[in-house]
């Protein structure tokens, strides 16, 4: 045992210690610092580390499971104290901690009573670890005790039968520098109390999720809920566990909330549409205590229905994949895959190094540039036939889309498909564009690379002849990703050469446009083996106006030429006609008229 007075291996090593480090400086400086008055633990940190549970820095916090986990399988709390040296101080690169400890102790207080027993001389309070029980590596030390030593229990039914608020601490004696010994604390928080059951709670059950709404009680520790679910008959007025003992096909499942007023939360199961399922509900405490069961709420099993499995059962004739079909009388996307690679492969080619570091730099300042644009400028003015050189653009545009022609196969009377699950507003589509020039003397010609994306999230629907009053849980998710491949011409000879800042654009290219559908596990939907996903082929055309910002403050602009070569900056407006058909086949009808905003910018 590491005593007051040091162990005599301590005592040992602490003196071999100080005659080393007096021997290295004799030669360097006369005056030799003593570790005694020298500031060797400068910072103490500790790790409880037991079984499944580890904290650094703080406390280590255990419920009723975790202290049965802890009793069956014979848990150890051990503790890691590391202590840093003082090096400038001590001039060794072997200092060990071992010297500079006193005893370790293990001692129990009433929850929030904090650390304030002085251990050692007789006091009973404080228990000693054993030497045995303590190990040394340089630097750390690590004193370990059983957990049914450091909480008195003697069998796991103690964790149940007994309810504590109790705080457990093992302590290490560090010397500080001063002639005094400062103690290090590692708290073991165990909390067996349970909490209060809810007051009330209503459930839907589909068959992926049970949701639930409940009506809970104040908590200053709430952590959640408890769904325990079965398709058998159960009782509640009992603890959890008592049920999953009792029925085999019974479950659980936890819902984490943040307070008491989030009163909505599902939890994913897998069950059978149209059968019956008893749900009962169970506050949990911050360290996963359980309540009593209340319920339980018996319900059906709702049958639900994804957009993807909507539109099939409508009659829809998309039936997913990447490559057309001979049916469709469409082509195959290889020709198009084959030219957007030539395009871009072009593109690199030509790119020169600069250019390269100034499209990477452009993409990151994109937004900036247009506030730095109609922010006053420090540089002078510089005529705009004098930028440097110009080998491309890119934009950053936004509208809104909508695949009207699917509700057109699939409405019949009423509402189409998509109208039914994702509403009839537009999505948000982005796009981002980046053009290579190939002509640039009277106007720009070239090659443009389109790459877009939107996205829709909607509510699942009760189907199979189910009926329900409440909403069903789930989300069904429309993703599409368009990508494209123009030939533009930008006209802005006048606008460079006369000075009217507007700049006319004409876009026509060939597309190809990836879609999917997800269901509420957030997996791809699949009817019959058809899934919800794939790409279809199409064209599309714009014109567009195009406003150089340049003639706002001209000397900004040729700053930003100057610094990140940008050398001009539009804001524009587009109206682009999309056919995304597959040149007429059948299926999804992608196709959208739509008008599109967004900022251009030169390097």
């Amino acid at each position: 045992m590491i005593s007051a007075r040091l162990h005599p291996v301590a005592k040992t090593l602490a003196s071999a210690l100080l005659c080393s480090s007096v021997l290295m400086l004799a030669t360097n400086d006369a005056s030799a610092l003593d570790p005694k008055t020298s500031t060797l633990v400068s910072d103490v940190t500790f790790t409880a580390l037991s079984y499944k549970y580890s904290v650094d820095g703080a406390d280590a916090s255990m419920g009723i499971e975790d202290c049965q986990d802890a009793m069956v399988n014979d848990m150890t709390v051990s503790v890691r104290f590391t202590a840093s040296f003082d090096m400038s101080a001590n001039r060794s690169s072997s200092v060990q901690l071992t010297p500079y400890l006193d005893n370790f102790y293990y001692f129990e207080l009433e929850s929030g009573g904090g650390s304030s027993p002085t251990c050692g001389d007789g006091n009973a309070t404080c228990n000693e670890i054993s030497d045995s029980n303590v190990s040394f590596n340089m630097t750390e030390a690590t004193p370990s005790i059983g957990f049914d030593d450091l909480t008195g229990f003697t069998t796991s039914e103690d964790c149940t039968t007994q309810a504590l608020e109790r705080d457990y601490f093992i302590r290490a004696n560090i010397y500080n520098g001063n002639d005094q010994y400062q103690p290090a604390d590692a708290r073991i928080v165990l909390d067996t109390v349970r909490p209060s059951e809810p007051t009330s709670f209503t459930t839907i059950a589909t068959e992926d999720t049970i949701q639930v709404t409940w009506v809970g009680t104040e908590s200053a520790d709430l952590g959640g809920y408890r769904v325990v679910y079965s398709t058998s008959e159960f009782s509640g007025g009992v603890y959890p566990d008592e049920i999953l003992t009792a029925d085999t096909t019974a479950q659980r499942r936890d819902i984490s909330v943040s307070s008491d007023e989030d009163n909505t939360g599902s939890v994913s199961v897998t069950l059978e549409p149209g059968t019956q399922v008893w749900v009962g509900l169970a506050t949990i405490d911050a360290v996963g205590n359980p309540s009593l069961v209340i319920g339980p709420e018996v319900v059906e099993v709702v049958d639900t229905v994804d957009f993807w499995e909507d539109y099939k059962g409508r009659g829809g004739s998309e039936t997913g994949g990447y490559c057309s079909s001979a049916s469709n009388h469409a082509p195959s996307p290889a020709p198009l895959g084959g030219f957007l690679l030539l395009m871009g492969g072009m593109m690199l080619i030509r790119r020169k190094r600069r250019g390269g570091l100034e499209a990477t730099a452009a993409t990151t300042l994109a937004m900036t540039t247009a506030l730095c644009l109609l922010a006053p400028g420090s540089a002078q003015a510089q005529d705009i036939d004098t930028q440097s050189d110009i080998k491309g653009s890119f934009e950053f545009k936004i509208g809104g889309f909508y695949p009207s022609a699917i509700d057109a196969e699939t409405g019949g009377d009423g509402a189409g498909a998509f109208e039914s699950f994702y509403g009839a507003d537009n999505l948000v589509y982005g796009e981002f564009v980046y053009e290579r020039y190939l002509f640039q003397k009277f106007g720009k010609l070239g090659l443009g690379f389109h790459a877009g994306y939107t996205s829709k999230k909607g509510e699942v629907q009760a189907g199979g002849g189910t009926t329900t009053e409440d909403a069903v849980p789930g989300e069904t998710t429309f993703r599409m990703i368009p990508l494209r491949g123009s030939l533009f011409y930008r006209y802005d000879y006048s606008a460079i050469h006369h000075r009217i800042p507007l700049a006319p654009i004409a876009r026509v290219g060939v597309d190809y446009v990836l879609w999917r559908v997800l269901d509420s596990d957030g997996e791809v939907s699949d009817v019959n083996g058809e899934s919800a996903r794939g790409g279809k082929m199409g064209w599309h055309a714009s014109l567009g106006l195009q406003f150089m910002l340049d003639y706002l403050d001209p000397g900004s602009a040729a700053s930003f030429d100057l610094n990140w070569g940008i050398n001009n900056s539009y804001l524009f407006a587009e109206y682009m006609i999309t056919r995304i058909d597959d040149f007429g086949g059948s299926g999804f009808d992608l196709s959208d008229n739509l008008w599109m905003f967004g900022l251009a910018f030169e390097y």
